[in-house]
């Protein structure tokens, strides 16, 4: 799980934050690659936060989701 949450804490800063006035790209096909592989990542981490069948995963997957939230 660590090893989860520092690469995508490293694909958050590579991306960095999202200047206000910026229209964010409403098309998959425009964003980057890494930022694609990043929304992949993340949407696997929420599923796993809602169903996986293991408490601390979800946890561990929630608290994570957070903090890439903030």
């Amino acid at each position: 799980m660590e090893n989860i949450r520092q690469e995508v804490m490293r694909r958050v800063e590579d991306i960095g934050p999202i200047p206000a006035g910026t229209s964010v790209p409403s098309s998959p096909a425009s964003e980057s690659p890494p930022s694609t592989y990043l929304n992949d990542i993340l949407a696997h981490l929420l599923m796993l936060s809602k169903r996986c069948p293991f408490k601390d995963v979800r946890e561990q997957c929630f608290c994570l989701l957070q903090t890439v939230q903030v």
